[in-house]
């Protein structure tokens, strides 16, 4: 029976499952014969009994009622083992205390499955079947990689054991882990990694992640309509029909049946419908090389593994009439020598190209681990996922990476596989969108509440029906009973589940007619539930098209003659060497004759008129005298969310006249950098007595301000720079000046802010942009109330973790002395943000305990200078229905 369990002889065996998403304590179960389920075994011994009972009292109205009563149990016992799993298994399943030895032997005819019960109540409960590899004994114990011994799939992800599970003698403990990939390992693995260099490996890692590629069946038709026509709704529908027909409302009960089943089958046909573009999605296999056995030979690309050394070139079709005008990376990979220029716009939503750069150890601290999923600000620039398309390779060059692999024949750019099938991250979207699709409904805590509200009335006027009638002998009791069921069941009428679900699918509809796409359609209902709006400022709030003012901060020249510092200097007047680093210091790329990337990249080197070629050869549109001709970039240290700068090495080569009139070209290695003033000012090696006052003057105009500054470089450190940190070569920097940029707010943002105003959302600017500069807009489109002041939280000295409040928006001419700082404590947050305008810097965010932190990201309504992972912190501590507004996927990380 299910309540007790099965103990087969041999050692006994206890299992878990390590993984944060599901409770760690499950049991096996195995099913039970036909015959012996409680949903069969019981109601036949009750039906065999009434049967005979019927026989020996020959009077029929009392075996009606009690044939009625247990075929009513019954039908519910059927049809809660379909609503509920772990109804399910106590019906029709045994716990068993497994064994090793029985499990080597696979004693079980009929399988053995596992309850899997998630932590999370979006995810569903699930019996999943338990797989034994017995392929295990006949793969070369010298192979690297190890096979799963046991497993079991849950939502498309694989949890397997892999160690051996008899080497305790009180018993063995089976850990299932969910499916790993080598994402963890340090850098130099990597590096030093050739492939596959023998069958018995390849075999073994085959088994271990098999194929790559995203198996999604399409289901049957009658296979969905079975599942929405056992649904609870449906079968309470149903059993009110029935009602209806006993009492003799025959037509109205058949066709609201016929209503309802034909409602039905609409919602399974656009199921069907939602999978087959689902199905779409999936890009068709191509032929790739990769690097197995120490060659390059060419294969499918369902058929990498991780741990495959693939080139990343121009694919081959499998069969003729094949669409090769998109090269669609096949799984998620590291770039280890070349380069590429992808589209992510699939996965984050972003249409700016991204260049992906080689992995370069000595640019990382020797005990740097690549860690994908915890360092993916870090490594992100070396990845390329699954799904992005491939609009640029530069290839390989076996003579600058020195490596063991040589060029692939195509040309392309080298990469290391790190997840396949479901485990890249598109696979994990295809998950999120495949089983969210059976979620789509408005049924909510707030549904049942109303429903259980009504039932309250129901229940007395049943009741008080069934107190006077049965007062009056002439009543027919039978007639009467059915009258006050069908009270109580009239509180859910029949159209309740098929309005609830429309909600949902009109919504769905209005959104995919302004091109607004849903990956989880049950999220919806919560969209009236949201009460906090947080903004990005750039390119949400305010425009793309930015217009550079100029360059401030210069000293006066001979060239630049200027009477102020915070004068602006316009582009074509600029010094040479700061319009090398206007012109040299980015990450734009041409593709197809155009230059892509960042908007504001690309409005600099507008304005400075530099031509950007291909091979990052960048010339100028005029003839300096004397001057540089052209200038190359040879490497580039990425910008960062954590450093907020960039920089790059360039080679300039300019001409020179020799004594005797002879003109050649000579060359130069610069490093141009340029990044947030704040985080800049530590890097240059002699600071102007100005620098805060100019670029705080511009921020608090809502200028986007970024400070410049270069150096010289020798030959020497240019063909050592790969080997010496990044930190060692940005330092010493001569400064370049401030470049500000005007940001105009988009048409439409004043009146966005104004509706969500009067709606009583809550709103919040998180942006990456300058305390100053946030403010500034947050003013402008009244995101905060008009208070006469702002205040941010800042640290009394630079190295102290000591907060205070500081007063840096309020004109100077108001008062003759700056206000002092207001220490900071959780008490006065509140009474603060009644009078002013609470501004927080991600700097100090670290600093702020968890109950500090919930505090002010209660009152404060701006961020400024936040990571992504600074404003997921953010969202958290909100602990809200929050909607983040982003033009970015990947700004929030929730």
């Amino acid at each position: 029976m299910p309540g007790r369990s099965t103990v087969p002889r041999g050692r006994p065996l206890a299992v878990q499952v390590q993984d944060a998403e599901l409770h760690h304590h499950v049991e096996l179960y195995v099913p039970l014969p036909l015959l012996l389920r409680l949903d069969v075994l019981p109601f036949l011994m009750l039906y065999s009994t009434l049967s005979m009972c019927n026989c020996q009292a020959r009077e029929g109205q009392g075996f009606v009622v009690a044939i009625a009563l247990v075929f009513f149990l019954h039908a519910l016992a059927f049809f809660s083992s379909e609503w509920s799993v772990a109804i399910k298994v106590w019906n029709a399943y045994t716990k068993i205390s497994m064994s090793t030895d029985v499990l080597k032997t696979c004693a079980f005819p009929h399988g053995v499955v596992v309850m899997i019960d998630p932590v999370s109540s979006s995810l569903a409960k699930e019996l999943c079947l338990l797989h034994w590899n017995s392929d295990t004994a006949h793969v070369d114990a010298k192979a690297s990689v190890a096979i799963p011994r046991v497993w079991f799939s849950y939502q498309k992800l694989r949890f397997c054991v892999y160690a051996t599970m008899d080497d305790d003698e009180d018993g063995a403990t089976m850990v299932f882990h969910r499916l790993s990939y080598p994402t963890t390992h340090a850098l130099q693995y990597y590096t030093q990694h050739t492939g596959y260099h023998s069958l018995a490996e390849l075999n073994a890692a085959s088994a271990r992640w098999q194929d790559n590629e995203f198996d999604i069946p399409m289901p049957e038709f009658w296979e969905l309509l079975k599942q929405h026509l056992v649904a609870p709704f449906f079968v309470f529908q149903f059993f009110c029909m029935l009602l209806w027909c006993l009492d003799e409302y025959m037509y109205y009960s058949l066709l609201t049946l016929g209503m309802l089943v034909l409602f039905e089958c609409t919602l399974v046909k656009q199921r069907q419908q939602n999978m087959g573009l689902l199905r779409q999605m999936r890009r068709p296999p191509v032929r790739m090389l990769v690097y197995r056995q120490k060659t390059w030979i060419e294969i499918q690309s369902r058929s990498l593994v991780p741990g495959d050394i693939c080139s990343i070139g121009r694919p081959k079709p499998i069969h003729r009439g094949q669409d090769m005008s998109e090269h669609v990376i096949p799984c998620d990979m590291l770039v280890l020598h070349g380069g590429c220029v992808v589209n992510e716009a699939m996965l984050s939503g972003e249409s700016i190209p991204l260049r992906k750069e080689m992995l370069d150890v000595s640019q990382y601290d020797a005990d740097t681990v690549f860690n994908m999923d915890e360092n993916v600000a870090t490594v992100k620039k070396h990845i390329l996922y699954g799904g992005t398309k491939v609009l640029q390779f530069t290839a390989a060059n076996s003579a600058i990476h020195a490596s063991s692999i040589p060029d692939p024949p195509d040309k392309g750019c080298i990469a290391f596989v790190l997840r396949t099938g479901f485990g890249t991250t598109q696979g994990n979207l295809m998950r999120t969108i495949l089983f969210s699709a059976q979620r789509v409904t408005a049924n909510n805590m707030e549904s049942m509440l109303f429903i259980l509200c009504l039932l309250c009335f129901a229940l007395v006027a049943s009741g008080m029906v069934l107190h006077q009638g049965l007062q009056d002998p002439t009543r027919n009791t039978f007639k009467l009973f059915l009258h006050c069921v069908m009270i109580i069941t009239s509180v859910v009428p029949p159209e309740l589940p098929m309005e609830l679900s429309l909600a949902v699918t009109n919504s769905l509809l209005s959104l995919s007619k302004r091109n607004i796409f849903c990956t989880e359609p049950f999220r919806i209902p919560f969209a009236g539930k949201v009460d906090v709006v947080c903004f990005d400022k750039t390119g949400t709030l305010t425009s793309d098209a930015l217009e550079m003012h100029g360059v401030a901060g210069l000293l006066a020249t001979s060239v630049v003659p200027l009477d102020n510092p915070v004068q602006l200097v316009a582009p074509t007047a600029l010094p040479t060497s700061v319009q090398l680093i206007l012109a040299g210091c980015h990450s734009l790329m041409v593709v197809d004759g155009k230059v892509l990337g960042d908007p504001l990249e690309t409005t600099i080197l507008s304005h400075v008129k530099w031509n950007l070629r291909p091979g990052d050869v960048l010339v100028p549109h005029w003839s300096f005298s004397p001057g540089p001709k052209s200038m190359k970039i040879v490497h580039r240290y990425a910008f960062s969310s954590e450093l907020k700068r960039m920089s790059s090495i360039v080679v300039v080569e300019a001409p020179t006249t020799s004594s005797t009139g002879m003109s050649s070209a000579s060359s130069s290695v610069k490093l141009l950098s340029k990044g947030a003033p704040e985080v800049m000012e530590s890097l240059f090696e002699t600071i102007p007595h100005y620098y805060t006052k100019v670029y705080t003057h511009y921020a608090m105009k809502g200028c986007r301000v970024l400070a410049l500054g270069s150096k010289s470089l020798s030959t020497r450190d240019l063909q050592r720079f790969k080997t010496i940190a990044r930190s060692k070569m940005e330092t010493d920097l001569v400064f370049g000046g401030f470049v500000v940029l005007d940001c105009p707010l988009k048409p439409d943002t004043a009146d966005v802010i104004l509706h969500l105003n009067k709606s009583n959302h809550k709103l919040v600017m998180i942006t990456g942009d300058n305390a100053l500069t946030a403010c500034d807009v947050a003013t402008q489109i009244q995101l905060t109330a008009a208070h006469p002041r702002t205040l941010v939280l800042q640290r009394t000295l630079p190295s102290s973790s000591t907060l205070a409040w500081v007063d840096l928006l309020t004109p100077p001419r108001v008062q003759e002395a700056s206000p002092p700082p207001i220490a900071f404590t959780s008490e006065t947050v509140a009474s603060l943000a009644i009078s002013a305008t609470l501004c927080v810097p991600g700097d100090v965010l670290s600093i702020l305990t968890l109950s500090q932190l919930q505090v002010v990201a209660c009152h404060a309504r701006v961020f400024a200078r936040t990571s992504p992972a600074q404003k997921e912190m953010i969202v958290d501590a909100l602990n809200q229905y929050v909607s983040p507004c982003d033009t970015s996927a990947s700004s929030f990380h929730v």
